[in-house]
């Protein structure tokens, strides 16, 4: 398989990885609460605050997605796109690792997400660099 292959392969990936959160948009806020109970982070407190910032955040991630999918109908002509989203994303992994902290949510999820993104954010650059685009 040719690196542009791989590219796309990965890019599409992180797309529909990340297209998954719209279940916590649409879905009940039951479910969304109970995935929040099991992944460790804390108590549910349900308000509308604590509900508009788990199905908003999970709407970024989504339209994140959509993105990701439509840049790889054309890997090199958004391959600037592409490079800037994953140095951003660099950085971003970076971020979210000193708020999960600094909030004091688990270490195990800090990791997770942080390594998780800056992970997926070097591979595209590395397969950008390899395709020679």
């Amino acid at each position: 398989m040719s690196s542009e292959r791989h590219l796309k392969f990965v890019v599409r990936f992180v797309g529909g990885l990340d297209l998954l959160a719209l279940l916590a948009v649409l879905g009940p806020w039951d479910a969304l609460a109970a995935c929040i109970k099991i992944s460790g982070v804390g108590p549910v407190v349900h308000g509308p605050l604590l509900e508009y910032l788990a199905r908003s955040s999970s709407a970024m991630y989504a339209l994140h997605g959509a993105l990701m999918l439509f840049l790889s109908t054309d890997v090199h002509r958004y391959a600037p796109v592409l490079k800037f989203l994953a140095r951003v994303g660099i950085v971003h992994a970076g971020l979210l690792a000193a708020m999960d902290f600094w909030v004091g949510l688990p270490w195990q999820w800090a990791i997770a997400e942080s390594v998780t993104y800056f992970t997926e954010s070097l591979l595209i650059l590395w397969l950008l660099r390899r395709a020679r685009f």
